[in-house]
């Protein structure tokens, strides 16, 4: 569900939680957007604690903005240490098997996808911040939807 953030002023947004379309995802995330909380500039960010496998993104697919996704350890004590687990993540058609805190920038045009969770030993923190007022929002796969 998007967050119902609260600007103080022009420059101040209280972060409000937020929680995910993704059942696997079951701790509150938070996240600015760029149209809604912050008049409009080309920015959102989304952040997420990751607690089990699963698939986020099936399909292959390109943005017409860039795009930094960050996957790190769960703990904030340690992020590097703590990072203890496998993502498959697909970049131009080649999946890379990534076990290691990683940030993955995706030029404009790019052909990204899937993004597959095999394994998640310890939880990850995962973030993904666009270029764009408007943040990159995936249908998720069949199955995966909360409620479903």
């Amino acid at each position: 569900m998007p967050a119902e953030n609260i600007k103080h002023g022009k420059n101040i947004i209280e972060l409000k939680p937020m929680y995910s379309i993704f059942k696997q995802i079951q701790y509150p995330q938070f996240g600015a957007f760029g149209v809604k909380d912050l008049d409009n500039a080309p920015f959102c960010l989304g952040w997420s604690l990751v607690t089990e496998p699963f698939v986020m993104v099936t399909e292959p697919h390109t943005h017409d903005f860039n795009q930094y996704l960050f996957f790190v350890g769960g703990d904030p004590t340690d992020v590097y240490k703590s990072f203890d687990g496998e993502l498959e993540f697909g970049l131009e058609g080649v999946i890379q098997s990534i076990t290691y805190p990683v940030c993955i920038y995706v030029p404009k045009g790019t052909l990204h996808g899937p993004y597959i969770f095999k394994k998640v030993n310890k939880p990850m923190m995962f973030m993904d911040v666009v270029i764009s007022a408007t943040p990159s929002v995936r249908p998720p796969p069949p199955g995966s939807r909360r409620g479903e």
